[in-house]
């Protein structure tokens, strides 16, 4: 009786990603953002169209970090999570993608959400160290182009989906009591839904203190503020400014230790709203 051999104690039995054992033989199989290639050891980039709900997960250019990866790539990685989970962190293990002006030779693209929906969160190529991120969506679409020129080791990464809620997302009707970012909830995404009466309250420490909210990003109907707007008050009542996309003004300060925002959106769709910043400032 011979004792079995186990031929991925050595070189990995010459799989590019895993190797599983069997007693006389072994099998090479590939992490789930490749496909094994003709030679049964090779794994190759299977990146157009993938979709994946697994709550933990890897994301990495083919052969990271021991060759180059594929020229003419146009990869896309979408991860979309079931309703349980509030976010997603992305947690960079390393990269190294051509660099060039405008990141028009290669880059890695990472956005909050999916198709036509999709908002830019962060554009990376050439040596940078991106670290951890967390999106404000429980989707996020990862995408990888590279041209035919000079190819560099790619990227790797790995993912979990997260259940509490990202900071600066509130919902409607909530008090803010600290220096953040807030949005509408649906926030990237176009709302889908009429947005009836969504009220932020705004709130200092003290009376010693006043509140400053600063307009960020605004996408909204442009026409008389009649379908959609945001009305600004200061203190609980006092309306300050009723605005649309055509508004000019994106910073209003009170006279006192309240304000109030309130979005009103009936263009279902279409629009994301609105995305700002609140100060509370002596």
């Amino acid at each position: 009786m011979f004792a079995d051999i186990n031929e991925c104690h050595v070189d990995n039995g010459g799989c590019d990603h895993i190797c599983e054992n069997s007693k006389g033989s072994y099998t090479c199989s590939c992490n789930t953002t490749h496909t094994l290639a003709a030679d049964q050891k090779s794994c190759v980039t299977s990146c157009t169209g993938y979709v994946t709900q697994q709550p933990t997960g890897h994301i990495a250019t083919t052969h990271f970090p021991h060759s180059p990866y594929t020229s003419n790539a146009n990869c896309t990685w979408i991860i979309d999570l079931p309703t349980t989970y509030n976010s997603v962190e992305l947690m960079f293990d390393g990269m190294s993608i051509e660099e060039s002006a405008n990141c028009s030779n290669g880059s890695l693209t990472i956005l909050n959400g999916k198709d036509e929906d999709a908002f830019l969160l962060a554009s990376f190529c050439g040596n940078q160290s991106a670290g951890t991120m967390q999106t404000s969506m429980r989707t996020v679409t990862i995408k990888f182009v590279s041209d035919d020129k000079l190819n560099t080791d790619g990227f790797s990464l790995h993912y979990k989906g997260l259940t509490e809620r990202p900071e600066g997302v509130y919902l409607c009707n909530e008090t803010i009591q600290m220096n953040t970012t807030f949005a509408l909830p649906s926030f990237p995404s176009k709302y889908t839904e009429p947005v009836q009466d969504c009220l932020y309250s705004l709130v200092a420490p003290t009376k010693l203190y006043k509140v400053k909210i600063t307009l960020l990003y605004l996408d909204m109907q442009n026409a008389d503020c009649s379908e959609d707007r945001i009305e600004v008050y200061d203190g609980r009542r006092s309306k300050m400014a009723e605005i649309c996309s055509g508004s000019n003004v994106s910073e209003f300060v009170s006279t006192g230790r309240h304000m109030r925002v309130r979005y009103i959106g009936n263009t279902v769709n279409k629009y994301r709203g609105f995305h700002a910043s609140v100060t509370f400032f002596h």
